[in-house]
């Protein structure tokens, strides 16, 4: 199958879009920092914990440990890749298009303590510049 590509003036209006959305991601997200869908077990009771949840069905059922490579693209300000480093001791490489983003989620990963295994990088994931194999 052949690669998907867009041009970077697509790219660079996808960015815009995200980085334009950021305070209204950040208060759906709150203290969770996920910008998805929650997941609704029967034991979960606020929005906060339905995002929590979803991060952890991601992982349900995989061995994810310090040996682990994760990669999160479209990782938005870092909500699972630095929490993935921080409570399963992995190491992450999160990718988004959107700078500003990059930057929160390299915050968020000095605040929490795992920056040094957390790789946040600008990388369109139709542009993949990683090494094969890698994860």
């Amino acid at each position: 199958m052949a690669a998907r590509s867009r041009s970077s003036e697509t790219t660079e209006s996808v960015a815009r879009y995200y980085a334009d959305l950021t305070g209204e991601y950040e208060a759906y997200g709150g203290a969770a920092r996920s910008w998805n869908y929650g997941v609704w077990e029967p034991d979960v009771r606020t929005h906060q914990a339905a995002l929590q949840r979803g991060k952890e069905v991601l992982l349900r059922d995989l061995e994810v440990g310090p040996g682990t490579r994760v990669l999160d693209v479209g990782c938005g300000s870092g909500g699972f890749a630095v929490w993935c480093a921080s409570q399963l001791g992995c190491r992450v490489t999160g990718l988004t298009i959107c700078e500003e983003h990059v930057e929160l989620a390299r915050e968020h990963a000095l605040e929490a303590g795992v920056a040094d295994r957390c790789e946040l990088l600008r990388m369109d994931m139709y542009r993949l510049e990683l090494a094969d194999q890698s994860f």
